[in-house]
């Protein structure tokens, strides 16, 4: 299929399926933007959505980009800050919550579909936003990303664990507990 064929049908679907309603809406839309970002060999301009329109696909997502590294290797920091010093405030900038509220996710979107042309009421509405980050959560359940090339340090794997509707938990694996903890968890809701 051509590009602005596969351009089109995101625009219907973008146009009709707002907010998203179903796991399927969000597997399809972001199967259709990874066609067009392999077509048009913009890996290195949208490498964030690259990354979450392959791990859609995938049981678990053990090729790792420099971008998703540094994002863990934050994640990380953050965490063993936490559990070394568990009374201290998070502060403004806390990359576990930005993670599961997938910021830089959004972000990389945004200027996805203003590229494209394309309605960008899933990325400017909150709500939108909400229910697609939801959705995509529930399809990322049990499909972890592992560092099998051992570029994480301490971090063995982190998935997103099974939640209520609403809720997200994230758990992150360390390979060599950090103060006798094996694993750090983080959760919220929408």
């Amino acid at each position: 299929m051509a590009r602005p064929e596969i351009v089109d049908k995101l625009d219907a679907f973008l146009t009709a399926q707002m907010p998203p309603a179903e796991e399927r809406d969000i597997v399809y839309l972001l199967v259709e933007i990874r066609k067009i970002i392999d077509h048009d060999n913009a890996v290195v301009t949208y490498p964030i959505l690259k990354f979450y329109a392959d791990w859609c696909v995938h049981t678990r997502k053990d090729r790792l980009t420099k971008e998703m590294i540094a994002i863990l290797g934050d994640i990380y920091n953050a965490a063993a800050a936490a559990i070394l010093q568990p009374h201290s405030p998070l502060g403004a900038a806390d990359p576990a919550r930005d993670f599961i509220y997938m910021s830089r996710l959004r972000n990389d979107l945004r200027r996805f579909l203003s590229t494209y042309g394309l309605p960008g009421s899933l990325v400017d509405s909150d709500d939108n936003w909400v229910s697609f980050v939801a959705l995509l959560v529930k399809v990322l359940e049990n499909q972890p990303i592992i560092d099998s090339s051992n570029k994480l340090g301490n971090v063995s794997q982190f998935t997103f664990l099974p939640a209520n509707a609403r809720c997200v938990i994230g758990r992150m694996d360390f390979k060599t507990p950090v103060a006798g903890n094996p694993f750090y968890q983080i959760g919220n809701f929408y």
